[in-house]
């Protein structure tokens, strides 16, 4: 018998429909709704729960007090054959994204490489599942985007950057390879997972106000950081990422710096308030195959890379060698087959933000 905090597992297309709905009911077109829905949904099934439905009361406020605007302009302000940069109006990053993508792989399929640059955006979720819908067109695609500064450099005691998280993905024969990664640690989102499970995080993912290494979730919403990755390493890669995404996309800079960097007694997520905007900025860079080499060519040196590496002896301990992609594949994989698996909490929680809006629960859940 299914106990009260045990997950659920949902049919992908139930909760696709019934996200949707919620994003619907509160002013997005039926198309933007679907796109937002897709891609929330599949970050999920893959297994990347920080960045899935988890979110979605959270943009529903953003929405409802003006921070979000539903039916945002996706508005091309500077464009060449094989370049656009556009301007997001404060548009759902993962509806903004997801069109910017699909722009830079029009553009690419003409004319070899393409790359889309948007502004003034919010919180995309997951980079690599727009790296993913390029990878499956015969494409390589590499996202970045920036996030309110949330990140310490080496010898600076509070956060002055973003985590920047990059997306690589490669088609193959089999799933594609897909690199997701922020240049912290750990994703923000992990310290929150934490601190409402009432669990200390390892040494080395975060610092507390004075710059201290900490254990303590709540230390991270107290004017901590997250530690970059590799140290100057990821700092430096996050430094051009803020410079690529935002910068050169003409990202509202001043408005940004001003709110989005950390003061005591603020939080993640909370440095802005739901009514106020994000001013996110986003980078696709997409290669069309076929530019350069057959598809069916390069599907097969990808996958004669992927035996190589999968061939070597394990080291002790060890199941072997996962390459980028490989478990969050397996991850989709189960939950086609058995539905998706959603914790108690964010289930309640969308059920909750679902009744407030007077829907009724489209999805099943299942023990």
């Amino acid at each position: 018998m299914r106990k009260a905090n045990d997950p659920v597992r949902v049919r992908a297309g139930e909760l696709q429909d019934f996200i949707g709905s919620i994003f619907g009911a509160v002013g997005m077109s039926p198309d933007d709704a679907t796109m937002a829905a897709d891609a929330l949904v599949r970050t999920e099934m893959r297994g990347i729960v920080t960045h899935g439905v988890r979110h979605v009361p959270r943009y529903v406020r953003s929405i409802l007090d003006g921070g979000i605007d539903p039916r945002a302009e996706f508005q091309v302000v500077r464009e060449t054959a094989s370049t656009a940069t556009v301007e997001a109006h404060a548009g759902l990053g993962h509806v903004v994204a997801t069109k910017a993508v699909r722009l830079a792989m029009s553009k690419a399929a003409d004319h070899g490489v393409a790359t889309v640059l948007a502004r003034n955006s919010s919180h995309l979720g997951a980079p690599g599942h727009y790296a993913l819908l390029a990878a499956e067109a015969d494409m390589i695609a590499i996202v970045f985007s920036t996030t309110p500064r949330v990140m310490k450099a080496p010898g600076s005691r509070t956060a002055v950057v973003g985590s920047s998280p990059v997306a690589y993905a490669v088609p193959s024969r089999g799933a594609p390879f897909v690199l997701d990664a922020s240049m912290s640690v750990v994703a923000g989102n992990r310290i929150n997972i934490a601190r409402e499970r009432g669990e200390p995080v390892p040494e080395g993912w975060i610092v507390d106000s004075d710059g201290v290494p900490s254990t303590n979730p709540d230390d991270y919403r107290l004017g901590g950081a997250l530690v970059p990755i590799g140290g100057h390493k990821g700092f430096g890669i996050a430094v051009f990422t803020e410079l690529l995404a935002g910068a050169l996309s003409g990202l509202d800079w001043d408005h940004q710096a001003e709110s989005k960097t950390r003061q005591p007694g603020s939080a993640y997520f909370a440095d802005l308030t739901s009514s106020d905007q994000w001013n996110s900025g986003h980078a696709f860079v997409v290669l069309d195959v076929k530019a350069f080499l057959d598809p069916a060519e390069m599907r097969d040196r990808a996958d004669r890379l992927r035996s190589v590496i999968k061939s070597a002896e394990p080291e002790p301990g060890s199941e072997g060698v996962r390459l980028p992609g490989e478990r969050a594949s397996a991850s989709e994989a189960e939950a086609r087959r058995e539905g998706v698996q959603v914790s108690a909490g964010t289930w309640s929680s969308l059920q909750r933000v679902a009744t407030e809006l007077g829907l009724a629960v489209s999805a099943t859940a299942d023990s």
